[in-house]
């Protein structure tokens, strides 16, 4: 292959005015750039970039790129890396990037940074593993349902039998613990199966104050009953989501359920928000998870309740996650239960 003639050849092949070349490239690339200085300024950005993180270019050029990114500038030392960032606006993006050193005059260096935006990429890539795994425990789930459910209630029926029967209080006492075991084990069926169907969410505008306020009210036997309390405390009164309302509720009676059930006498759920986000957490004041456990709370089959199923919390991960949400256990060991969950805020912008 015959090389170019330089530089009379190159002026053949590409226009004449390669700087002119270079901002057209610069600004029609679908991929973002941005250029700092030595000390962290950015010294420009291509449209890709400002469109992608919400910034003028008047905004990202009047200060270092920390104040609009917080954490890229220190990453900047790798050649190249993908990392989730939360901006100053509270937009949260998926970059996936590579680091040049610029030297633009004798004395002057900065850094090109090179992105794109890997949000959409990520999260379909998490969703499909996330899919394949949910359909493997479907598929286990259904099997074990249909191999059980038959001698489960074939138990349960004779035990029923023998419990008219029985006159002996050890004999009902042996024959009533048999049907317990098999309510335990038709629960955890059940609750296997929903662990492992796709779950089809019936999205709804709602209020959640009002939907938190129905939770209460129908929990109120419940929790005279173990002699607890249920304290509301919200950052405001007018929070919308789009969400599936039994759902939501689903989640919450659990967490709620499982602090009373473990000795709580008093339970706060407190609703706080920004631009986009709602989180609602409950907080006990029982005796808390230990420290080897926390870290395994959200795993199937663990739990540290007697006669649990150990999927109740798995479920509440499942659902929150299905709505784009997600759920964390922020306590400290045995200071009691501190259980977050957050979905995203819909606009206020509707009528009731």
């Amino acid at each position: 292959m015959r090389e170019l003639n330089m530089p009379s050849e190159i002026a053949q092949v590409y226009p004449t005015d390669l700087e002119k070349l270079a901002k057209q490239i610069f600004v029609s690339i679908n991929s973002g750039i941005i250029v700092v200085a030595e000390n962290g300024k950015v010294l420009t950005a291509n449209p890709y970039a400002l469109n992608k993180f919400g910034f003028s270019l008047e905004e990202l050029t009047s200060d270092i790129l920390d104040t609009f990114i917080p954490g890229l500038l220190s990453v900047a030392t790798e050649t190249r890396g993908e990392r989730v960032f939360v901006l100053s606006n509270q937009r949260e993006i998926n970059l996936g990037f590579s680091i040049s050193q610029l030297q633009y005059s004798d004395n002057q260096t900065g850094k090109i940074i090179h992105f794109r935006d890997m949000t959409e990429i990520v999260t379909l890539r998490n969703k499909l593993g996330r899919n394949e795994y949910f359909s493997t425990i479907g598929k286990i789930a259904s099997w074990i349902a249909h191999e059980v459910r038959n001698p489960i209630f074939v138990i349960a029926t004779i035990a029923k039998i023998l419990l008219k029967q029985f006159k002996d209080p050890e004999q009902v006492k042996f024959v009533s613990s048999i049907l317990k075991e098999t309510k335990s084990l038709n629960n955890l069926v059940e609750d296997l199966l929903i662990y492992g169907k796709p779950l089809e969410l019936k999205l709804e505008r709602v209020l959640i104050t009002k939907v938190i306020s129905e939770i209460v009210e129908d929990m109120e036997s419940f929790t005279s009953e173990l002699g607890g309390v249920i304290e509301v405390v919200s950052d405001s009164n007018y929070l919308v989501a789009d969400i599936d309302k039994e759902r939501l509720k689903q989640v919450l009676y659990n967490l709620i359920k499982n602090a009373l059930e473990a000795g709580a006498t008093k339970v706060i759920i407190a609703i706080i928000s920004d631009i986009r986000t709602i989180k609602i957490s409950v907080t006990d004041n029982g005796k808390g998870i230990k420290a080897s456990h926390i870290d395994k709370m959200f795993n199937p089959f663990i739990s540290t309740k007697k006669g649990g199923t150990g999927l109740g919390l798995s479920i509440c991960k499942k659902i929150m996650e299905d709505h784009g949400g997600d759920i964390q256990i922020l306590s400290k060991p045995e200071e009691g239960v501190h259980i977050q969950i957050e979905f995203k805020r819909a606009s206020d912008q509707v009528t009731f």
